[in-house]
């Protein structure tokens, strides 16, 4: 990973072995196994963690980038779009590719003609076809 990637790290790998750094290596590949879809079950065994420990994960990134998603409206707009694709994409567990998918029109249960529109996430969608079988 690190060698894949090393163009891509905003720090230079140090020259002793630093556990914090590879702790973050190891949290940033877990996020991107996140996105990719890789299921939970997979992404504990790869990185002997419990579910609870990637939900932690997840939910402290998706905090953070929901902030940052607001900071940058406010202060460099020319991120905005960028960071708040990738808060969806996080918050979903999904690809950038997948992003149109996400959003699905469904009937507001009031019987009128009128649409709202929901985000489900894909995992969701998963679940809900597993529970109906």
């Amino acid at each position: 990973m690190i060698g894949e990637h090393e163009e891509e790290l905003w720090l230079p790998m140090p020259p002793d072995e630093d556990e914090e750094y590879f702790r973050a290596i190891k949290t940033a590949m877990l996020l991107t196994d996140w996105t990719d879809e890789l299921p939970d079950v997979r992404i504990c065994e790869r990185y002997a963690v419990g579910p609870g420990d990637v939900y932690g994960m997840v939910e402290s990134v998706n905090w953070l980038l929901h902030a940052t998603t607001e900071l940058s409206r406010m202060f460099a707009p020319a991120f905005h779009i960028q960071i708040r694709e990738y808060e969806i994409c996080m918050k979903n567990g999904i690809r950038r590719e997948l992003l149109p998918l996400v959003r699905l029109r469904v009937s507001d249960g009031s019987g009128h003609a009128g649409f709202s529109t929901i985000t489900l996430p894909p995992r969701m969608l998963y679940l809900q076809r597993e529970s109906k079988q």
